[in-house]
């Protein structure tokens, strides 16, 4: 049976499928703990929620045995004109949530009918529930965390999206992979905020996370990380892009993640809840809203329009100063 679910899941598009028999969370409870006491989850009240749930995965599924774990590959071969507004890769297509979620239904209903199950011996899940979604991952054997806290996989990379399928099935659990990143401190280096702790390794701070100002707070990015911010509209990718094993990644062929046409022409300054219900209605994008994203836009343009005029006011000084009046 689990030679099956592995290549039913490579059928669905997914990159890879591993197994974890459900048993003591007594490490990622701890981190996250960790992770809480600390602060970092800002405003975000609700990952205090649930906490019995992340603990017991058979709250969620009465009689689960085993995580059922998969990762999509979203890594696309798509890009913005620097000039543009920058939403993360991860939002090009549609909404990974249903997508990864009814996958992992299709491939339920295809194994209950091979194995001639009852109902009930599959829930599934994806970025939405109560779930230690990376710690099942690494369980599972389908990489370790890194230290900006995301999951590498040793062939894919850390563009993926993580889905987890409790059953109520006893399969043979894989190994976990050790991890690799060694005195890499890529990922460290290339936040511009310094969210990605240095003393708490594993922690990210969402006080100072460029992906959480852009998509969960509701104030907006501070004033004291505008500069650093630069035209991100929605999410963050500067830890994932400078992490060295995604070298190994290759662009998805998932239609559903394809970019929305037109995604990248929106005119983000004048967007409203029409155009955005009409165009992005199926984007994770829905999760700033259009009223978040018409105002970073204007966050973005009213920044660069202040400090563009800095920088002429600068250059005219450096002539007056010199002399060079004339060349102006």
């Amino acid at each position: 049976m689990e030679e099956y679910i592995k290549k039913l899941a490579l059928s669905y598009g997914f990159s890879a499928c591993g197994f974890a028999n459900i048993s003591d969370t007594a490490l990622p409870v701890q981190k996250f703990s960790s992770w809480l006491n600390a602060g970092f989850d800002a405003d975000m009240h609700y990952m205090r929620e649930n906490t019995d749930k992340r603990m017991n995965p058979s709250l969620l599924l009465d009689g689960a045995n085993t995580a059922i774990v998969v990762l999509l590959n979203y890594f696309s071969n798509h890009s913005q004109p620097d000039e543009k507004y920058k939403i993360a890769s991860y939002a090009y297509g549609a909404d990974y949530h249903y997508v990864v979620r009814n996958k992992l239904r299709l491939m339920a209903d295809e194994v209950s009918l091979k194995y001639h199950l009852p109902d009930g011996c599959f829930a599934q899940f994806c970025d939405s529930a109560p779930v230690f979604d990376r710690f099942w991952a690494w369980k599972a054997g389908l990489g370790w965390i890194g230290k900006n806290s995301m999951l590498i996989n040793p062939k894919v990379g850390s563009f993926t999206f993580i889905g987890v399928m409790f059953t109520t099935l006893s399969l043979a659990s894989d190994t976990p992979i050790s991890e690799r990143c060694g005195r890499c401190t890529a990922c460290l280096d290339a936040c511009p905020t310094g969210a990605i702790s240095r003393n708490n390794c594993k922690l990210l701070d969402a006080n100072k996370c460029l992906s959480y100002f852009t998509i969960e707070s509701k104030d907006g990015i501070p004033n004291n990380l505008l500069s650093k911010s630069k035209n991100i509209l929605f999410g963050c990718e500067y830890c994932l892009t400078a992490c060295p094993w995604n070298r190994f990644a290759k662009p998805h062929n998932i239609p559903e993640l394809m970019p929305i046409d037109g995604i990248f022409d929106v005119d983000w300054p004048a967007i409203n809840n029409s155009i955005f219900r009409k165009q992005l209605k199926f984007s994770p994008l829905k999760r700033a809203g259009a009223g978040k994203l018409r105002n970073r836009a204007a966050q973005i343009n009213s920044f660069f329009s202040i400090s563009n005029n800095n920088q002429k006011k600068t250059r005219q000084d450096d002539c007056y100063i010199n002399g060079n009046d004339n060349v102006l």
